[in-house]
C-alpha cells in the first residue's frame, strides 16, 4: 500500500520521442521519472534521470532498466509507459520488427519481473481498413509493416498476460497532436493545407491532443484496478483514446486554412479515389528512394504507398468505451473536438517553424488566450 503523500515510480520507455517528452513534462510533478531511451535523450528537464540502452535487445533492457531503476527511490518500480517504437511507412517489417515488437516484449517482461503495470501506446494502424466506426473490438488486420508491427506487439502482450498477473493496457489513437508536431508523422497534414490546392480522401479520423494522451496514461495508472479487466481477448486491455467525434478531411483542411490565414480563406479542393491515392503514393515513394540511392538527401515524402493503402477507408474511431470506464472514474479530455487539437497544433507550429513566418490570426490568439497557451512574439 502507499500513502496518499508518497510519490509513485514510473519508468518511461522512449522518454525523449514526440509522445516521451509530453509524458515528462505532465508527470514529473506527480511522480518520481526516469527515462530510458535507445537514443542519447536530451531532456529540458534536469530532475529526470535518462539512461540509453536498446530496449529491442534482451540483456540490453534489462540492464537499461536496472539503470533507471536505481534512480529512482528505493529502487521501486511501480509502472513503466513503452512509448518507444519506430513510426514509419517507408521502412520494411524487419525494419521495424525490432524497435515495434521486441522492444516491446522485452519492456514487458521486465515489467511482469518488476511486477509493475505496463502501459503501452498501440496504433489504429494495427486494425488496418475499418468501415465505420473503429472499435477496440475489430480485429487486429493491419495492411502495410508499421500497422503489422504495431499489432505483432498487442499480441505478444496478450500472450503474456493470458492465464499469468502480467498488469498492462493498450492505447490507441489515430491523429496525435502536439509540441514537436514539426518532427511528426502528422506534419504533413498542417503543411498542406498552406497550400492553394488540397486533395482529399473524403473520409473521417480522430484527433487527440498528445497532452491528453499522457494524462490518460497516469490516470490508468492511478485507477488500474478500475479499468483491468480479465484478458480474454486483446481488445479487453484495449482503450481506443480520441476526442468523441472525428472530422472529415476536406472539413479539416478548410478549418486549418481558416484559422491560418483568416475566414475569407479559399482552397481548391480535390476529391483523390483511392487508386489515385496509391499511385500517387508509389510514384513520390519511388522518387524519394532513388533520390537516396543517389545520394541526395530529401526529407520523407507526406504520401507514400504504406500511407495511402490506409487511406482506403476512414479513421475515425468508437471513443464510447474510452468514454464509460475513464469518465464514470471523472476523466475528461481537456481539448474535447477535434477542431480545438487541431488549433493547438497550429499554436505549436507557430511556436516552431512557423515563427517568424506567419503572423497568428485573431481566431488563434482567443483560442490560445482560452487555453492558456502561450505565443512567442
Amino acid at each position: 500500500m502507499y500513502s496518499s503523500l508518497e510519490k509513485r515510480n514510473l519508468i518511461i520507455l522512449g522518454g525523449s520521442g514526440f509522445f516521451g517528452q509530453q509524458f515528462v513534462a505532465i508527470g514529473r510533478e506527480k511522480y518520481n521519472l526516469a527515462v530510458v531511451d535507445a537514443a542519447t535523450p536530451s531532456l529540458p528537464f534536469p530532475d529526470v534521470p535518462v539512461v540509453q540502452g536498446d530496449l529491442s535487445n534482451d540483456e540490453g533492457a534489462y540492464h537499461a532498466i536496472e539503470s533507471a531503476r536505481g534512480k529512482l527511490p528505493e529502487r521501486r518500480v511501480d509502472a513503466l509507459i513503452n512509448l518507444a517504437a519506430k513510426v514509419s511507412y517507408l521502412s520494411s517489417h524487419d525494419e521495424l520488427y525490432a524497435a515495434n515488437v521486441k522492444t516491446a516484449r522485452n519492456s514487458a517482461l521486465n515489467a511482469a519481473r518488476l511486477n509493475a503495470v505496463f502501459l503501452h501506446m498501440g496504433a489504429i494502424a494495427s486494425q488496418g481498413h475499418v468501415q465505420g466506426l473503429i472499435t477496440e473490438e475489430h480485429p487486429l488486420a493491419a495492411v502495410e509493416p508499421y500497422g503489422e508491427t504495431k499489432a505483432e506487439a498487442e499480441r505478444e502482450l496478450h500472450q503474456l498476460a493470458n492465464g499469468t498477473k502480467f498488469c498492462h493496457l493498450v492505447f490507441r489513437s489515430t491523429v496525435p497532436i502536439g509540441p514537436g508536431l514539426e518532427r511528426s508523422i502528422n506534419n504533413a497534414i498542417f503543411e498542406t493545407a498552406l497550400g492553394p490546392i488540397v486533395p482529399y480522401r473524403g473520409t473521417k479520423s480522430t484527433y487527440v491532443a498528445t497532452e491528453d494522451i499522457a494524462r490518460a496514461f497516469f490516470f490508468a495508472f492511478e485507477n488500474y484496478d478500475a479499468l483491468a479487466k480479465p484478458a480474454k481477448t486483446i481488445a479487453d486491455r484495449a482503450y481506443n483514446v480520441g476526442t468523441a467525434e472525428g472530422i472529415a478531411d476536406k472539413e479539416m483542411f478548410l478549418h486549418l486554412a481558416k484559422m491560418i490565414q483568416g475566414p475569407e480563406a479559399q482552397r481548391l479542393t480535390i476529391p483523390t479515389p483511392y487508386v489515385m491515392a496509391l499511385a500517387a503514393g508509389w510514384v513520390t515513394e519511388q522518387f524519394y528512394r532513388t533520390a537516396k540511392a543517389l545520394g541526395i538527401d530529401l526529407p520523407p515524402p507526406p504520401l507514400v504507398t504504406g500511407i495511402a493503402k490506409l487511406t482506403k477507408t476512414g479513421h475515425e474511431q468508437d471513443q464510447s468505451k474510452f468514454e464509460h470506464d475513464f469518465g464514470r472514474l471523472g476523466f475528461k479530455l481537456k481539448y474535447k473536438s477535434g477542431k480545438d487539437v487541431l488549433n493547438l497544433g497550429l499554436v505549436h507550429k507557430l511556436n516552431a517553424d512557423w515563427h517568424g513566418r506567419i503572423e497568428p490570426t485573431i481566431a488563434i490568439r482567443r483560442f490560445a488566450r482560452r487555453h492558456h497557451l502561450k505565443l512567442r512574439n
